[in-house]
């Protein structure tokens, strides 16, 4: 799963296995992330939501994706991959 966020436009996409599969318009800007950034877990206080999947990697990027680099990067991202800004996978011990 990717989601891809244009804040510009507030444009938000996902995309699933590396097709898109949804993109929506905000209606307002996303919020700021003070308080550290949870995966799979939701930090609002009030809802204890939680993911029930599996997550074997995160890779954030500092610049905006195109839709074929996120259908290549679905898979596996290189640890040089341009504007790979963090990368974790958790399925290596």
């Amino acid at each position: 799963m990717a989601i891809s966020c244009y804040s510009l436009i507030g444009k938000v996409s996902l995309y699933v296995n590396g097709a898109l599969k949804q993109t929506i318009t905000l209606a307002t800007e996303l919020p700021v992330i003070t308080n550290g950034l949870n995966i799979g877990d939701d930090n609002r206080p009030e809802t204890t939501q939680l993911f029930k999947g599996k997550i074997y990697a995160v890779n954030l990027f500092g610049d905006l994706r195109t839709p074929e680099e996120i259908a290549k990067d679905a898979v596996w991202v290189a640890t040089n991959t341009e504007g790979l800004v963090y990368a974790k996978n958790f399925s290596v011990k």
